[in-house]
């Protein structure tokens, strides 16, 4: 069966959620242009995937672009993916520097 995969972002109460793609933009200019080259290695290897019928990313009207992923099967979605390191690096660091939790639901479809 598919897997698939939501994402669901959390902050402590009181705090306001800031999406990662705003998060970025209150980076110095230099942070930026590292992180878009990342980002733009970031969704070819996730293209890869797509291209070779592995993952299907489910393009919907959300403004924060937060697509949830099809993947083929259970063993694809165990294995996931490989994430570009300087991308993974902006990541985590978005995440404690918001202090947001980062939660990923599966679903057999």
């Amino acid at each position: 069966m598919a897997i698939k995969q939501e994402f669901k972002y959390t902050v402590p109460d009181g705090q306001e959620y800031i999406s990662f793609e705003d998060w970025i933009e209150t980076l110095p200019q230099g942070e930026q242009d590292e992180f878009n080259a990342a980002r733009d290695r970031q969704f070819g290897i996730r293209s890869e995937f797509v291209n070779s019928g592995t993952l299907q990313v489910l393009k919907t009207d959300e403004i924060e672009k937060n697509y949830p992923y099809i993947w083929k099967d259970a063993d694809a979605a165990k294995k996931n993916k490989p994430n570009d390191p300087v991308w993974l690096t902006y990541w985590d660091r978005y995440l404690k520097e918001t202090n947001t939790t980062f939660e990923i639901i599966e679903t057999e479809i």
